[in-house]
C-alpha cells in the first residue's frame, strides 16, 4: 500500500516545473505590447526593411544579422508591431525555463531539484526583462545553456553526434552575439583542469583542436565586421565603466542565487548539529557538474572584467555576458544534490531546501516594478517612442522640421567629414520604423549627442521658414531642457527668431516644442 500511495503522488515532484512555466510565461507576456525603446527599434528597423538590407542595417549598428533575420520572418508572418518584433524573445525565455528543467533532471535524476532551477529562472528579473525585449539576449541565454549541456555531453562520451551538437550550438551562439564566445574560455579551463586532476589519459587534444578549428572556420564571414568593430571599440567607453569587485558579484545577483542557498545550507547544518540528524552527504553532491558550471560562469566573468579593466575591450556589460546568466541558478539547484531526499524528517531536507530557496528568491525578486509614463504603468521600456512620435504626427499640419537627438554611440561623426549617407540614415532609424514619422526627408535632421544645439545654417533656415521646430531628445528631462535652452541661445544671434520651449515627457524621452514668439 505505501508503495502504491507513493507512486500515486509521484506526479507532485513535477508540480514546481509546471508552476515555473505558468508563472514564467505570465511574467514574460506582460509588457510585450509596450512601446519599443531605442535598441529594440534598431532590431525593428533591420527587420522591417527588405531582406537584402538586413546584413548592412544590422552591421552598421554593431550587430550580427542572424537574429534580426529571424525577427524579419516573424514580422512577415504577424505584421510590423511590437508583439511580432518581441515574440521570438518570449519563445526563447519560456524555452529556457523548460530546458533548464530537462537538463538538471537528466544530470541528477531529481525532478524536484530541476523544478527549483526552472522556478529560479522563471522569477529572475534579468531573464524576464530580456524575454520581453526585441534583442538577441534571451536567445543567447537559451543557447548558452544548450551549449554547456552539449559540452558536458561530449565530456561524458566523445561521439561525433555530440561533438556536432557542441560545435553547432557554439556557432549559433556566435552569430547571435559575438561576445558569447567567452563561454569557450571557461570550458577550456575546465577541460584542462579536468585533464590534470583526473589524469584523463584520453588523447582528445587533437579532436578538441579540430572542433575549435571548425568553429573558427564558421566565423570567417564575420571577420571583416569584427575587425571594423575593433576599430570602434573606444565608443564603448561612453557607457561601459571599469567595474568594481562589488559589481562583479552583483551583475548577476550572486548574493541571491548563491548567497541564499549557502545561508539555507548553513541553517540546515546548524539544525543537524543540534539534533544529530544527517542533512548532508558529500558523496551525493554533483561535484563535477558544479565545477563545470563554476568554470563556465567565473572564467568568462573574470575574463570580461580583465579586458575591461585594462581597456582592451570593454565587454563587462550585463548584455554582453548573458551567455552565462542562467548558470548561477543551475548552481543553486546542484547544491541540493548533497542533501538526502529521504530520511527521518518529513518533508525531507532536500524538499525543505528547495521550497525555502524558491520562496525567498521569489519574495526578494518579485513583483517586477512598474513606473508611470504619462500616467500609464510601464514595466519594460523607459522610453515611450510610440507616444512621442504620435504627438509629433498629430501636429503634422504645422509642417515644422524635426530634429532627432537619439544619443547613439555612432553619432559622434555626424558633424565630421566621416559622415556618410549610410550613417545619417542609420541615426534616423528611430523615426523610420514601426513608428514612422511621415514627414519629408528634407525636414528631418539627426543631431549628434555632443553639442547637439550647434545646428547648421541650412537647419536654421528650415526653422525660420517654418516658425518652429520639434526636438526629440533621448535622455533625462534635465538633459532635454538643457539642450533646448542651449539651442535657443545658439539661434538667438544667428536668426530672426525668438523661441519659447515647452517639454513633453515620455519617460527618458522628451519632445521639445520650440515655437516662434513675437518678442
Amino acid at each position: 500500500m505505501p508503495s502504491t500511495q507513493q507512486s500515486r503522488f509521484r506526479w507532485l515532484v513535477y508540480l514546481p516545473v509546471v508552476l515555473a512555466v505558468l508563472a514564467g510565461s505570465g511574467l514574460r507576456i506582460q509588457s510585450l505590447t509596450e512601446s519599443l525603446w531605442l535598441d529594440e527599434m534598431h532590431t525593428a528597423w533591420v527587420a522591417t526593411g527588405e531582406f537584402h538590407e538586413i546584413v548592412d542595417r544590422a552591421q552598421i549598428g554593431n550587430q550580427s544579422p542572424f537574429y534580426p533575420a529571424l525577427v524579419w520572418l516573424s514580422t512577415q508572418t504577424f505584421g510590423e508591431n511590437e508583439f511580432a518584433v518581441r515574440l521570438l524573445s518570449l519563445v526563447a525565455g519560456v524555452a529556457l525555463i523548460v530546458t533548464s528543467f530537462l537538463l538538471i533532471d537528466r544530470w541528477c535524476q531529481a525532478p524536484l531539484i530541476a523544478g527549483l532551477v526552472a522556478w529560479l529562472i522563471a522569477v529572475d528579473p534579468h531573464s524576464i526583462f530580456f524575454s520581453q525585449e526585441a534583442r538577441p539576449y534571451a536567445w543567447v541565454q537559451w543557447f548558452g545553456l544548450l551549449q554547456v549541456a552539449a559540452f558536458a555531453a561530449v565530456l561524458e562520451e566523445d561521439t561525433k553526434r555530440r561533438r556536432a551538437a557542441w560545435i553547432t550550438t557554439t556557432i549559433i551562439l556566435f552569430y547571435l552575439h559575438y561576445t558569447s564566445l567567452l563561454i569557450l574560455v571557461g570550458e577550456a579551463v575546465f577541460w584542462l583542469v579536468r585533464k590534470v586532476t583526473q589524469q584523463d589519459v584520453r588523447r582528445d587534444f587533437t579532436t578538441r583542436l579540430v572542433d575549435v578549428g571548425l568553429i573558427l572556420l564558421a566565423t570567417v564571414p564575420c571577420w571583416s565586421h569584427l575587425w571594423a568593430i575593433t576599430g570602434r571599440r573606444g565608443n564603448w567607453s561612453i557607457f561601459v565603466d571599469s567595474p568594481s569587485w562589488l559589481e562583479v558579484v552583483l551583475v548577476f545577483r550572486l548574493d541571491i542565487w548563491i548567497g541564499i542557498p549557502l545561508a539555507i545550507l548553513v541553517c540546515l547544518g546548524a539544525i543537524a548539529k543540534l539534533t544529530g540528524l544527517p542533512v548532508w552527504d558529500s558523496k551525493l553532491l554533483a561535484k563535477e557538474r558544479l565545477w563545470l558550471i563554476g568554470c563556465c560562469f567565473c572564467v568568462p566573468l573574470l575574463t570580461a572584467w580583465g579586458l575591461t579593466e585594462f581597456d582592451l575591450f570593454r565587454v563587462f556589460f550585463r548584455r554582453y555576458l548573458m551567455v552565462i546568466a542562467a548558470l548561477p541558478m543551475l548552481a543553486a539547484g546542484l547544491l541540493a544534490t548533497g542533501l538526502p531526499s529521504i530520511g527521518p524528517l518529513r518533508p525531507s531536507v532536500r524538499t525543505s531546501y528547495c521550497v525555502l530557496t524558491g520562496l525567498v528568491a521569489a519574495m526578494l525578486l518579485l513583483p517586477t516594478p512598474a513606473f508611470l509614463v504619462n500616467g500609464v504603468p510601464h514595466r519594460h521600456s523607459f522610453e515611450d517612442w510610440r507616444g512621442a512620435i504620435g504627438l509629433v504626427s498629430e501636429q503634422a499640419s504645422r509642417d515644422w522640421p524635426v530634429f532627432l537627438r537619439a544619443g547613439l554611440i555612432e553619432d559622434r561623426d555626424l558633424r565630421s567629414e566621416k559622415a556618410t549617407q549610410e550613417l545619417v540614415r542609420y541615426c534616423l532609424y528611430p523615426v523610420r520604423n514601426i513608428y514612422p514619422l511621415d514627414i519629408p526627408g528634407e525636414k528631418l535632421f539627426s543631431l549628434p549627442s555632443q553639442r547637439s544645439w550647434e545646428v547648421s545654417s541650412d537647419e536654421i533656415e528650415a526653422i525660420e521658414q517654418a516658425g518652429g521646430v520639434w526636438l526629440l531628445v533621448r535622455g533625462s528631462p534635465e538633459t532635454a531642457e538643457h539642450i533646448g535652452r542651449r539651442l535657443v541661445e545658439w539661434l538667438a544671434p544667428r536668426s530672426q527668431l525668438s523661441l519659447s520651449v515647452k517639454r513633453h515627457g515620455f519617460g527618458l524621452l522628451s519632445v521639445l516644442e520650440l515655437t516662434a514668439t513675437n518678442d
